[in-house]
């Protein structure tokens, strides 16, 4: 395979679960008609849109087979969060292709809202299999290089990033996190894929801001972080993998010098 083309949905959330639903499957069909073979979604693209919650009630069981079902009526690959309770509460990214689970990776670094609805923090990371392999970065796992590294390390050359993102009143460090995936993309010699949801009305705005990003740069952009948006991009895979036969970065690492960044905890307080 040399080409791929694959999709990332900005879009509104929805005054209900059901509206989410719909809204998800439209924005998925038109990824399927423009030729992706994978679509993602943004994370906790299911929410009502202006409703605080305290929890994910039983409102939201279930999603993982709607998004199974989804992807079997569009023959296509949907890679979609849902909250699933396995022995526990878990925001788990889900991969479907034409109905069949390709995989899952829970979220590693819940945060703190997150954890007061009980979601649990995932101690396991893992590339998936698909047409090539793919990681789970949910949401603020992209924050830490570490997780995405190690995917990198697995064989993971697509990396899918849905995300909750809220505005910020005074935005000074947009550029520098846009930058970030920009450098997890060319750090680990991979494609990242950031889907986010819009939401202006409630306790909750939330910006957009996808994007597909390469080790050559940013491949697609939303133009505007409070409007819907399909970014397509075709990734040039022969391209990569000559990328990843020269990164340094993978092949010249010294483990041994930050063994102990495993163990180490967050900085010390200043006396």
């Amino acid at each position: 395979m040399d080409a791929l083309r694959v999709a990332c949905v900005q879009m509104r959330l929805g005054r209900s679960v059901a509206e989410g639903e719909q809204a998800a499957l439209r924005w998925l069909g038109r990824a399927k008609d423009a030729g992706a073979r994978l679509a993602l979604l943004p994370e906790y693209w299911f929410l009502p849109e202006g409703e605080r919650l305290d929890a994910l009630d039983a409102r939201f069981d279930g999603l993982d087979g709607w998004l199974q079902r989804a992807s079997k009526e569009l023959g296509m690959t949907v890679a979609a969060n849902a909250p699933v309770r396995d022995g526990g509460l878990w925001n788990r990214l889900l991969v479907y292709d034409d109905g069949r689970l390709v995989g899952q990776q829970d979220k590693v670094h819940p945060m703190p809202t997150e954890e007061r609805w009980g979601v649990q923090a995932a101690q396991r990371i893992a590339a998936l299999p698909w047409d090539v392999k793919l990681g789970g970065l949910v949401c603020a796992d992209v924050l830490h290089p570490e997780q995405a590294r190690l995917l990198a390390l697995q064989g993971a050359e697509l990396l899918l990033n849905p995300v909750m993102s809220f505005r910020r009143r005074n935005d000074d460090t947009r550029e520098a996190r846009r930058a970030m995936f920009l450098a997890r993309a060319y750090d680990n010699a991979c494609f990242v894929l950031k889907a986010g949801s819009i939401a202006e009305d409630g306790p909750a705005k939330l910006a957009g801001r996808s994007l597909i990003a390469a080790p050559w740069g940013m491949l697609a952009e939303a133009p505007r972080d409070d409007a819907e948006e399909l970014l397509l991009a075709d990734l040039d895979l022969p391209r990569l993998r000559e990328e990843r036969k020269r990164s340094l970065s993978l092949d010249r690492r010294n483990p041994k010098a930050y063994a102990a960044l495993a163990d180490a905890g967050p900085p010390a307080a200043e006396l």
